[in-house]
């Protein structure tokens, strides 16, 4: 199977400059993805060590689709930076303005005081808006239809699967920038942390829409460290107006054994909620743009939202039962992808 991706995925890079794929080329791609299974030796690997890496998955033409339709939703918004929300790995930045983003699109900027006055001036997105946006997050997976067809594919249901969730759900999306010289760092943290179920379940589904490179920022991770469960979170103060943390913040970590985890665009890493993971500024010229999905297990299987969380949805927009969602989403399958 994974021989066969990558053939294809050599078809459609070299056919990617010329006119649309034939609808064999793509039926052919997709109907493979869609088969994709994760193997029992890269089960091991996100037992083991918190993480594993699945090269180059995603076909190109589909990541190029999200990253066009991202620049159009920009150029098309209106008025998003009336609100500007400032993101930041730490505490700070975390009012309502933040916790109201839950069920919401939300655009979130980079914190530019935190570098020179000549990265500030560097057109970090080439977009028209010519802002430093930092992600746009949390809920796009359910209230946009292009990004519900993306973040709802079989082949994340089947790795899923075979993790052993049995009724997930997704419970946050985001298309996170990391644009050139002004990509700012991103601490060491759990998912766990921030999206939290009593036990935990919280898993994340990372994938590269650009080459991640220790240059550009890739992802690190330490190996190893979910062994050890998550015992600090993020929640809601009692009066619901902002968010502290509570617990024991992990402290000694030896950064210095993080590995790097350099990833072809349209690879997936696999993130336990427990494991650390952590990447450093951009400063590179080269964009390493990304999309996560997180996900928890359902509450008919035990697993309880926790009422603390900092994202609380209202009963407008209720979390779904993934595998559901994905049968419904992809019944078109591969005429999804192919250009009007």
């Amino acid at each position: 199977m994974q021989k066969t991706l990558k053939s294809l995925q050599k078809l459609l890079l070299n056919n990617s400059k010329n006119s649309l794929f034939t609808h064999k080329q793509i039926q052919n791609f997709y109907e493979a993805q869609q088969k994709f299974q994760l193997s029992e030796q890269k089960l091991q690997d996100f037992k083991n060590k918190g993480i594993a890496v699945l090269p180059e998955i995603l076909d190109p033409q589909q990541l190029d689709e999200v990253i066009n339709y991202t620049k159009q939703m920009i150029k098309k918004s209106d008025g998003f930076q009336k609100q500007k929300v400032i993101f930041s790995s730490g505490n700070s930045e975390r009012g309502q303005a933040f916790i109201q983003t839950g069920d919401k699109i939300h655009y979130f900027f980079e914190n530019l005081q935190t570098f020179t006055e000549e990265q500030e001036k560097t057109d970090a997105l080439d977009f028209e808006n010519k802002i430093a946006l930092n992600k746009i997050a949390h809920a796009q997976h359910d209230l946009d239809p292009f990004f519900e067809q993306f973040s709802y594919q079989q082949v994340f249901k089947n790795i899923l699967q075979k993790i052993g969730y049995k009724n997930p759900r997704c419970v946050q999306s985001m298309y996170i920038f990391k644009n050139p010289k002004i990509g700012g760092e991103v601490g060491p943290h759990t998912d766990n942390t921030f999206l939290t179920t009593t036990p935990l379940s919280c898993m994340g589904i990372w994938i590269a829409l650009h080459d991640a490179t220790i240059e550009n920022g890739c992802l690190y991770a330490l190996e190893g460290s979910h062994k050890k469960a998550t015992n600090y979170f993020m929640v809601r103060t009692e009066d619901q107006q902002e968010v502290t943390f509570i617990g024991e913040e992990p402290k000694n970590l030896d950064l210095s054994k993080g590995t790097p985890l350099q990833v072809k665009r349209g690879s997936i890493v696999l993130i336990d909620g427990n494991a650390v993971h952590y990447s450093y500024h951009n400063a590179s010229k080269k964009p390493r743009h990304a999309f996560t999905l997180h996900f928890v297990e359902g509450e008919d299987q035990g697993y309880k939202w926790s009422e603390k969380n900092w994202m609380q949805r209202g009963k407008h927009l209720p979390f779904r039962n993934y595998y559901e969602i994905v049968d419904q989403v992809q019944k078109k399958g591969w005429q999804n992808y192919i250009q009007k």
